[in-house]
């Protein structure tokens, strides 16, 4: 679209005076990111709830004629009850809340990414596009977006109830002396775990939701290439000077330009798990610059930006 565009953007660029606003990369909307993290937060902060709602009276239970409950015949039978009915009732809730949830946070982020498309092409050529990209160009990307993130929330219900599952069976098998303090410790640890990862998630796929969706855009308005930008601090995967090592380097990718159909062997920027670096559409060759191919051509091999 945006080459049978060119004549005209090349004549607009001649008339323009002034230097052209610098290309900003485009990004994830940080005020979605913390929405999308104290979303799930609040997930886990309800099914952990809900879990010592249902398990500890259990295990609180006064012995029948032995102190210790945890050894009781009668208690690990009374635990698989109470758990399978608490793991159905955790899964139908969060599996209720998933799809609605990413269906508003998918639909934000392309909306946002829209706006930064169209401003950085404004800046760049001069040109309003604003509604040209039609939805139906971008279906097949949301529509992959939304599955993984829907499958990943599910997720997350999975792996605090196998987690809890198995600590609380542990205690019970080897008679623990003190099991309530082992239990409550072991569901402490198990809700951090389950943060932490609810976080990563949030912060995660925002950043290859961003990815998927500003490429299907691009892809139809016509722009193959951008330009990887990173954060350019110690944290950057291959700095020398990081405190860590990592097999990739996005270090010496830094300002380089890519095709969007031929990534570098681990994906494009925030495609690599906890990967912070973007993407700027490449449109230097509508106001007179080479191509993307041309930039490519003068820069190292892919071999050397691994």
């Amino acid at each position: 679209m945006l080459n049978q565009l060119k004549p005209l953007i090349q004549q607009q660029s001649k008339s323009k005076r002034g230097r052209k606003a610098k290309a900003k990369p485009i990004h994830v909307s940080r005020k979605l990111e913390l929405d999308y993290t104290r979303a799930l937060l609040a997930i886990v902060d309800d099914m952990h709830t809900e879990a010592v709602k249902a398990l500890m009276p259990l295990i609180e239970q006064p012995s029948v004629g032995d102190s210790k409950r945890i050894v009781n015949d009668g208690l690990f039978s009374d635990f698989k009850s109470a758990f399978s009915q608490l793991s159905l009732s955790i899964r139908n809730k969060v599996s209720g809340i998933a799809s609605a949830l990413v269906e508003v946070i998918v639909g934000k982020q392309a909306a946002e990414i829209d706006k930064q498309l169209v401003d950085l092409i404004k800046k760049q050529t001069g040109l309003g596009l604003s509604g040209l990209v039609a939805d139906d160009a971008v279906k097949e990307a949301m529509d992959v977006a939304k599955e993984a993130n829907i499958a990943l929330i599910n997720s997350i219900p999975q792996q605090y109830l196998d987690r809890l599952e198995q600590a609380v069976t542990n205690a019970i098998q080897i008679g623990a002396s003190s099991p309530l303090d082992e239990i409550d410790a072991a569901m402490d640890d198990i809700l951090r775990i389950t943060k932490n990862r609810a976080k990563l998630i949030a912060s995660d796929q925002l950043g290859k939701i961003t990815v998927a969706i500003s490429r299907a855009k691009q892809a139809a308005l016509g722009i193959t290439h951008y330009t990887w930008v990173t954060m350019r601090d110690r944290s950057v995967r291959g700095n020398p000077k990081a405190t860590y090592r990592s097999f990739y380097s996005h270090y010496k990718r830094d300002n380089k330009v890519f095709a969007w159909n031929n990534p570098p062997p681990d994906g494009h920027p925030s495609f690599p798990i906890n990967c912070r670096c973007l993407a700027i559409p490449y449109v230097g060759h509508l106001t007179g610059g080479l191509t993307g191919e041309e930039m490519m051509a003068q820069q190292p091999p892919m071999s050397e930006l691994m």
